[in-house]
């Protein structure tokens, strides 16, 4: 009884672990996004930073005074560590990344001062990637060719000045090619920004190109600890002799099998259950293969 009243809490206490939880949720959750495996590339960081600064940790009125002094540290906190209110932000690797996402293309926390600086940083990236890589011909454009018009069909033809075709301006310089890109709406977030890139990549080659070198960065290094810690739990002191192709092996398999959807797991599951895909594989496998079959003995002569 005695431990019982020391481990109750008051209702101050518990006025204070209410209004921390609605803080507390937003860090779980950007914890979480950015050590997925999902696109969490490092384009992803900032946004997320901006939005948990401005919004999620902005002071309450109704906020008690330990919730409070909890957000002013975590807000300072986060400003000093990843340099928010640095003058050198704007030319910083991860700000680059954040605007060849497509994502987040559009910069809505940054002022236009600062977007105009991030866009001056890509064409100074640009021409150094340009000059010390050779860019591939099936990523470059002909200058004399402004626009490509998309093949029309019989009944565009015979509609004539009523059918508007649908033309994919091409730019001709990289600020140009900067600019119409600022200028487009940024795709949902749960979109796949390298699918969006293959897509477009003959709309922005340049950037594209860039995009390729910069844009593939993750946030942070939580999957490839994963895959070590799952090496680590492969070979063991039961398993010391396996060779390094079959640790691959294994844990490539693992990985690929861990990201297959819930639906398909619980139907491989029934097929196993049902024994479907044991009854194909044993259909398959000659009898010689099984492991631990026992031999067939000859057959003895008639006494």
């Amino acid at each position: 009884m005695e431990d019982a009243r020391v481990l109750s809490l008051s209702d101050d206490q518990m006025k204070i672990i209410e209004g921390l939880v609605p803080v507390l949720k937003p860090l779980y959750i950007a914890t979480r996004t950015m050590c997925s495996e999902l696109y969490p590339t490092v384009g992803g960081v900032y946004p997320i930073l901006y939005s948990i600064i401005r919004h999620h940790l902005k002071a309450n009125s109704t906020d008690c005074s330990a919730v409070s002094k909890f957000k002013a540290d975590v807000h300072a906190d986060l400003v000093k560590r990843h340099g928010v209110e640095s003058d050198d932000i704007c030319t910083s690797l991860p700000i680059l990344c954040t605007f060849l996402d497509p994502r987040y293309r559009s910069l809505p926390f940054f002022s236009p001062e600062q977007r105009s600086r991030v866009h001056t940083e890509i064409l100074a990236q640009i021409t150094k990637f340009e000059n010390s890589c050779t860019l591939n011909d099936s990523q470059t454009h002909s200058p004399n060719k402004r626009c490509k018009l998309q093949s029309q069909d019989d009944m565009s033809f015979l509609l004539g000045d009523y059918y508007d075709a649908c033309r994919v301006i091409i730019p001709q310089t990289a600020t140009e090619e900067v600019e119409m890109y600022g200028n487009e709406k940024p795709i949902p977030t749960p979109q796949n920004p390298f699918k969006w890139w293959k897509e477009n990549c003959e709309n922005f080659p340049k950037l594209a190109f860039l995009a390729r070198k910069l844009a593939c960065i993750p946030a942070t290094s939580v999957p490839s600890e994963r895959v070590f810690s799952l090496a680590g739990g492969t070979v063991t002191k039961l398993r010391a002799s396996l060779d390094p192709d079959s640790v691959d092996k294994l844990v490539f398999l693992h990985k690929t099998f861990s990201r297959a959807k819930p639906s398909t797991d619980n139907a491989i599951k029934g097929d196993l259950c049902k024994g479907d895909l044991c009854k194909t594989v044993k259909q398959e496998m000659p009898e010689s293969s099984i492991p631990n079959a026992l031999p067939q003995l000859p057959s003895l002569p008639d006494l």
